[in-house]
């Protein structure tokens, strides 16, 4: 029996395909890109707009397809239309390989769905069984429902045996996503606002049960025509798994008892009510029934599972230091810290606001267009320290006769960026970051670009600010935040706060022309 593997390249495919072909398997990985095997073959596109005789070209000669490329959840969605996408990929693209798998005389189909098909939660309910009714929520979990319907048409249409897997969180070596961004903070020592999550239960399925699943959903005849729920078999709690994690790398957790009811305000206040729901709520499988459909049981334990994913073991999958990866805490961070300042900072402001406006005409605030993370211009708050007259450009291009009175002052105490903690409340700017530069500094674009740095938020201040390095210089600008985020710890960025607070750097220097 042959079989193919869609989306052999990414993170499920890259682990089943060893599997397989650990069993004596005669397996053909299907990836955009080339991989390291000999049997290797492109992929189509996973598109509503493929020719399924693209599919059929890449299936010859292939009895099993097991389908694993998908457009997976998206942490940070930058699309207009979301929904539109993950349809155009999941559902219309899936169908495509359908279409093509049986014209190229495929006998069995494995979709790799989702458990979120069934909803986001299972508190204060039993756990999900495979005969339960779909409610999916998300873009992502709506086109997989999508898919697994289309899917079923289709099978039904050309004979095609078709077997639903639904699986919960999947880890092993080389997992992404809020577990990996969860085992980083972990293994800098960041104290986890999160000692009180260990009443809640969630399944997980490591990449070792979910293979073994796979493999026996190719064979099982009773698996046809069903779509069945897999995991480890053992729920744990959020608090458990930060140790388990922690175990790994030999380690511990560092966690801290803050109340449940405190830290799901702040989240609900940052616009994280989903991910308070992962962290403390249920989401519960019960995999009997597919036991016995399968003739399958999860072999390893969840400590098993983990086993590669320590620190030695494994290669991050970014050469910077991700400041989104540690977006949890750090996020929660900023916003009790604005909290925390706002009583002493909203004063000052006003009083600042009513210097400027008796000490030069317009506006006291400062409003411009800024390059934010991921590309996205935003609207960047200061205190206006230059003449109404001085036009949109980078100070080290403004003369120094421009800046006002009160002005000189505000910049050299740097008071002047205390209302960008608005910024950081909207979650646009973090405290530490690159400083963000206008839309027409193409040159310091290009550069942060070629460095992953639209990656990272921009920041209210940053290490060139504090080197006395300004716009002026954007590829030694870029170099030195490259190679500070690259190796960057929440102490690190104390440390740059503390010094900006007092006087570091000169930022950027009006009258450099």
């Amino acid at each position: 029996m042959r079989i193919a593997i869609t989306g052999a390249n990414g993170f499920v495919g890259a682990n089943l395909l060893p599997a397989l072909e650990a069993t004596g398997a005669d397996v053909v990985p299907i990836a955009r890109q080339q991989i390291a095997s000999p049997a290797w073959r492109p992929s189509p596109l996973l598109d509503r707009d493929t020719d399924p005789a693209e599919w059929t070209r890449a299936f010859a000669g292939v009895d099993v397809v097991i389908h694993a490329a998908a457009r997976a959840h998206v942490m940070r969605e930058d699309a207009e239309d979301p929904l539109d996408i993950f349809r155009r990929v999941n559902r219309d693209g899936a169908v495509a390989m359908a279409r093509g798998a049986a014209l190229a005389g495929v006998r069995r189909i494995v979709f790799l769905s989702t458990v979120k098909v069934l909803g986001e939660t299972t508190s204060g309910r039993a756990p999900f069984r495979n005969d339960d009714p779909a409610a999916p929520v998300d873009p992502y979990a709506i086109s997989k429902r999508e898919a697994e319907v289309a899917l079923d048409a289709v099978a039904r249409e050309l004979g095609l045996e078709l077997v639903v897997l639904r699986p919960p969180l999947v880890y092993g070596p080389g997992v992404a996503g809020n577990m990996a961004a969860l085992q980083r903070l972990i293994r800098r020592g960041v104290w986890l606002p999160l000692g009180g999550a260990g009443s809640n239960r969630r399944s997980m399925i490591s990449t070792g049960n979910l293979c073994a699943a796979i493999q026996a959903a190719t064979i099982a005849p009773a698996a046809v025509g069903s779509t069945l729920l897999v995991s480890d078999g053992e729920d744990i709690s959020t608090k458990d798994l930060l140790r388990k994690l922690a175990a790994v790398d030999g380690g511990r957790a560092r966690l801290i008892d803050v109340p449940e009811g405190l830290l799901r305000r702040l989240m609900l206040l940052t616009g994280r009510e989903a991910l308070w729901s992962r962290l403390f709520g249920d989401l519960r499988v019960d995999i009997a029934q597919t036991t016995t459909i399968l003739g399958w049981r999860p072999h390893l334990t969840v400590e098993e599972g983990m086993a590669g994913m320590g620190s030695k073991n494994v290669i991050e999958a970014s050469a910077l230091h991700e400041k989104s990866g540690r977006g949890v805490i750090f996020r929660m961070a900023d916003v009790l810290l604005v909290v925390a300042a706002s009583p002493i900072v909203v004063p000052v402001c006003l009083i600042l606001l009513l210097l400027i406006r008796l000490d030069s005409a317009g506006n006291a605030l400062f409003i411009q267009d800024r390059v934010g993370i991921g590309r996205k211009p935003f609207r960047l708050v200061k205190l206006r320290t230059m003449t109404i007259d001085t036009g949109d450009l980078p100070s080290h291009e403004v003369a120094v006769s421009k800046v006002t009175r009160i002005g000189r002052l505000l910049r050299r105490t740097k008071l002047d960026e205390l209302p960008q903690l608005w910024n950081i409340l909207k979650g646009e700017m973090t405290f530490v970051g690159p400083r963000p530069c206008l839309p027409s500094q193409q040159h310091l674009i290009d550069e942060r670009m070629a460095r992953g740095l639209f990656d990272v938020l921009p920041g209210v201040t940053g290490p060139a600010q504090v080197a006395g390095i300004d716009m002026a210089t954007p590829v030694l600008m870029a170099e030195v935040e490259e190679e500070y985020f690259r190796r960057a710890t929440p102490f690190s960025d104390v440390m740059l706060i503390v010094r900006t607070i007092f006087g570091a750097g000169s930022g950027d220097v009006v009258g450099r022309r």
